[in-house]
């Protein structure tokens, strides 16, 4: 049976086991012994708790309020709802794991409940990836053990129920709640569901705004970038949004949270968790199981990442993330694993044109290229100016600005040599890495450990020929028996992302080249035809006077998978004894976007470090 690792150790909370339990005494230390309405703490009783998971020097003080008040007293499970932030999910999911792992310490998983649940047919498995990626259960961990270790025997510890929902809808919610209702029921079973609340500006796309006049929820609207109201401030209707589904919350009504999201809009973090514990909580009292007072939440402490003041600000409430000032990455841990240890091996990676760094699959797609050996292997990437929350306009000469100013970065701060880093890019990224490289191998003579290309361009005008979007609208396509016409069209690009023009430049100015070209068979945006022209340029250009395809094509060493797909490799020696080896390998599925995370990719990445110098 596998244990979960604590991947979020390190970043989002400290690693030192010694260091976090000072800490969670410190800040349940602080705790209010008492709080007028609700009496001293822990609350008899109390055995359902709404509390936050962004990184703990934002959200481990607010967390603790929660937890000083829960009753353990009679604990025999600790079932813990969190929200879905990397899979997308239309119901809940269970853990494969058997234990959660903490820096102070492992939670056992209650594998029988578990298995009763599974048996409904309503839950779905968490992948290995997905339970990892996940901070909305992890950030839990560490204050359910402390709080465990002070009543239980480790050995004796009530055993943990981790459910990850997902974008449920008021009947599926329900649907849970029915089948959560007995355990929510038995005194003996601890309820935590994870959640912030607000996170209000325009790059969560919720500007919503309540003038002092409006005296209902959906009597407000949404604000405009510039607009910086004053009656009231922005934050002090941010809080009384909270508050209204805080108030809705605390009724004990279901109907009156649905409502209120439905009048506002908030954003709150963990809603679909909390819709289904308060599904349970009602159908509970219609069966008489619970009084009225007996099944309410009471809030007892507010916090806000910060206050805004215009629109184009942002903040979170009981924060998920961290905004704001950031804590300088050379400060943290991931940082000092990078830099500190001599074996260190690294990855700059340069996404696509869709999206940020931290969209959907892309997480996984990092998890791959570092899993060959994932203590040694790390991964540095960024979002391009104007991506995500960069700021600019993207440009290809801003991107390329961007992708070098990255790799200074890592050379120059991080101390990594460039015998030991690889370059990697997916679609525009292949076109960002290529340019990268090629600057530092014609401006400084510096030659990287390997370029490897998963799904590429030859060049903008081309691909336009050829690109589809989402693999079905043609662009230029249609144009292709009027090639006048497709000229025209393509003289009027004006970035142009001359891949195949760089790749050779980076050929002939390199000592020595690792390249490998990795591209689906299925890519039905990019055909894998355009990594067949990219091949051939590269080796055509370990030639003095270039070579005829038809003679290429028979001095090629080629390998056929089947219906694997199959791969092509060119080697040439120089006169220093370095050695330029260029390799294409067409696989049968991946798609596009996926094909990052197959096993082709990581076995590129790791055959490049092991490959001779």
């Amino acid at each position: 049976m596998t244990t979960r690792a604590a991947s979020h150790a390190g970043s989002w909370y400290t690693d030192d086991g010694l260091t976090l339990s000072e800490e969670l005494e410190d800040w349940l230390a602080d705790v209010n012994p008492s709080i007028k309405g609700l009496g001293a703490v822990p609350q008899p009783g109390a055995r359902a708790i709404i509390a936050p998971h962004a990184g703990y020097a934002y959200s481990g003080p607010a967390a603790a309020w929660a937890y000083k008040y829960l009753d353990l007293s009679q604990a025999k499970r600790v079932f813990l709802l969190g929200p879905s932030h990397h899979k997308y999910l239309t119901g809940c999911a269970l853990s494969k794991h058997a234990k959660y792992a903490t820096p102070i310490g492992n939670l056992p998983l209650d594998l029988h409940t578990m298995s009763q649940l599974r048996s409904s047919d309503q839950f779905e498995d968490m992948s290995v990836s997905t339970d990892s990626a996940e901070h909305s259960l992890e950030m839990h961990l560490p204050y359910i053990f402390y709080l465990l270790s002070k009543r239980f025997n480790p050995a004796n510890f009530p055993p943990l129920v981790p459910i990850l929902v997902g974008s449920t809808n008021p009947h599926t919610e329900r649907t849970y709640g029915s089948l959560l209702a007995p355990y929510l029921a038995d005194p003996s079973n601890i309820f935590i569901v994870s959640s912030d609340f607000c996170h209000w500006g325009s790059r969560f796309s919720y500007t919503y705004y309540l003038p002092s006049l409006a005296s209902l929820p959906k009597d407000g609207r949404s604000l405009g970038k510039r607009e910086a109201p004053s009656d009231p401030p922005i934050y002090e209707s941010i809080a009384r949004i909270d508050k209204m589904a805080m108030s809705a919350i605390e009724s004990g009504s279901y109907g009156a949270f649905l409502s209120n999201l439905r009048d506002t809009g908030n954003t709150v973090c963990g809603r679909h968790p909390i819709g289904v514990v308060m599904a349970a909580i009602e159908i509970l009292k219609q069966e008489g199981k619970l009084t009225d007072e007996k099944g309410r939440f009471r809030f007892v402490r507010y916090e806000r990442s910060s206050e805004v003041h215009e629109a184009r600000d942002s903040s979170i409430t009981l924060n998920q993330e961290e905004t704001g000032v950031i804590e300088p990455f050379e400060s943290t841990q991931a940082f000092k694993l990078l830099a500190d240890d001599p074996e260190s091996r690294l990855v700059i990676s340069f996404h696509g044109n869709a999206g940020t760094v931290c969209q959907g699959w892309r997480t996984d797609a990092y998890r791959a290229l570092s899993s060959g050996d994932p203590s040694k292997i790390h991964v540095l990437t960024i979002d391009y100016r104007g991506y995500g929350y960069s700021t600019g306009v993207p440009t290809e000469q801003g991107v390329i600005s961007d992708g070098i100013t990255l790799a200074k970065y890592a050379m120059e701060v991080a101390k990594i040599p460039p015998e030991k880093i690889v370059i990697q890019g997916q679609s525009l990224g292949t076109a960002v890495s290529v340019a990268v490289a090629e600057h530092f191998a014609v401006e400084q003579s510096i030659d990287f450990k390997a370029i490897i290309l998963v799904a590429a361009f030859s060049d903008i005008p081309t691909l336009m020929s050829t690109y589809a979007i989402g693999g079905i609208i043609p662009i230029l396509s249609p144009l292709r028996p009027y090639p006048f016409l497709q000229r025209f069209f393509a003289s009027r690009i004006q970035e142009t992302w001359l891949t195949a023009q760089r790749l050779g430049n980076i050929v002939r100015s390199s000592q020595r080249l690792n390249l490998y070209l990795i591209h689906a068979r299925n890519d039905f945006e990019i055909p894998w035809s355009h990594s067949d022209t990219l091949f051939y340029a590269a080796a055509n250009a370990t030639t003095e006077r270039g070579m005829p395809i038809k003679l290429m094509s028979a001095v090629k060493v080629h390998e056929d998978y089947g219906n694997a797909g199959w791969a092509n490799t060119w080697t040439a020696r120089q006169d220093d004894s370095g050695k330029k080896v260029i390799r294409e390998e067409i696989v049968s599925a991946g798609g596009h976007n996926r094909v990052t995370t197959f096993p082709a990719v990581a076995k590129a990445v790791l055959n490049a470090f092991d490959a001779a110098a």
